[in-house]
């Protein structure tokens, strides 16, 4: 995350792009459509499950239970899984 904030500031003052995003957004734009192919590539392994629900830190694919919280933010996550679980 401390990455993250680092690439930020150091794209702010770039130039943007031809689209009129910064460098950083069509950056992160890029690494996300790469991940989307990995995933469609894999979906006869976990690539559904990780395209639809996530990962979890040790690359496995999150379940139902990744999506259980505390009581403070346990209704949000419930419509989150619900949300991926339709689309899934």
């Amino acid at each position: 995350e401390e990455d993250l904030d680092v690439s930020k500031s150091i794209s702010a003052g770039m130039a943007s792009t031809s689209a009129g995003r910064s460098t950083f957004e069509e950056y992160q734009r890029t690494i996300g459509a790469m991940f989307c192919i990995f995933w469609l590539m894999r979906l006869h392994l976990d690539g559904k499950e990780c395209f639809s629900f996530g990962m979890k830190k040790d690359w496995t694919p999150k379940t139902e239970e990744d999506f259980q919280g505390n009581s403070q933010d346990s209704q949000e996550l419930r419509v989150e899984y619900k949300k991926r679980k339709a689309f899934y």
